[in-house]
């Protein structure tokens, strides 16, 4: 953003010519390489964020069930991962068509509209999905609703994220339908698609690393977060179909056991 504003036409309107036609000259070319560049990097961005997401469910949650919805969930990010960083690689081709826009023959570049609009649509779609993935598992657990509650509040601080992701969706829905009554003003009108990108990533960034911080402002490391959040999981399994209840004195010490690291994570969840 630093280069596009000082040397490109980032936030600046275009320069026209006396009859309205957009001048294409050294500062508007910088400005389409860094929206191409930022491109590439926001997508692979948010890719790596939710499967680290999934990655740290994974560590707490055990039920066979989960682990298969979790793998599934990884699948399909990597999957989107790879197909819209190809799609916005190869938009145009050749590639320097991507910073000559203007310039470029008709037909070397895809519909990059509805691309973007399709890549922002199930970006907000999987991060709601990520996001919901624990919760039927934290409200299956024998404890009481304002405890559920801070469980819950301490694994859905990346919520953010979605709001800065439907923020973008409609950032975009606006400058599609600007460019549809033929607004001319391309940097100005594209610079949105810079700075809101990377508010998504920061946000999910940062709500991806929260959970884990609870042992900077406590005695505790790290990995008591994760034994007790998967201690307390293990209640719930225990009385799913995931797993059949034990029996006799073994089952009275393990719920004895998980109890414990209930009130544990509890305490914990409070403190964060």
């Amino acid at each position: 953003m630093f280069v596009g504003a000082a040397v490109g036409s980032l936030g600046r309107h275009t320069r026209v010519t006396p009859d309205g036609m957009p001048i294409f000259d050294g500062r508007m070319e910088v400005f389409f390489k860094i929206i191409y560049i930022s491109q590439l990097t926001q997508t692979v961005t948010f890719g790596l964020t939710k499967i680290a997401v999934v990655l740290f469910y994974r560590r707490i949650f055990v039920p066979r069930t989960f682990s298969i919805i979790s793998l599934v969930m990884i699948g399909l990010n990597i999957t989107w991962t790879i197909a819209f960083f190809a799609a916005n690689l190869l938009q145009c081709w050749p590639i320097s068509g991507n910073w000559t826009g203007l310039d470029a023959a008709p037909g070397t570049c895809i519909d990059t509209t509805m691309m973007y609009l399709a890549q922002a649509w199930s970006d907000v779609f999987t991060d709601i999905v990520i996001l919901s993935m624990p919760i039927p598992w934290i409200w299956r657990l024998q404890m009481a609703p304002m405890r559920k509650f801070f469980v819950v509040l301490m694994l859905q601080l990346g919520a953010l994220v979605v709001c800065a992701g439907v923020a973008k969706l409609v950032v975009f829905h606006r400058i599609t339908y600007d460019t549809a009554v033929g607004d001319e003003d391309l940097t100005y009108l594209l610079t949105p698609t810079v700075y809101w990108p990377m508010v998504e990533s920061s946000l999910g960034i940062v709500g991806a690393c929260l959970p884990l911080l609870r042992p900077v402002f406590t005695d505790s490391p790290a990995k008591s977060i994760f034994s007790s959040l998967r201690a307390m999981i293990s209640l719930s399994s225990l009385r799913s179909n995931d797993a059949r209840k034990p029996s006799g004195d073994y089952d009275k010490l393990e719920a004895g056991n998980v109890g414990a690291s209930q009130n544990s994570l509890v305490d914990g969840a409070q403190v964060v």
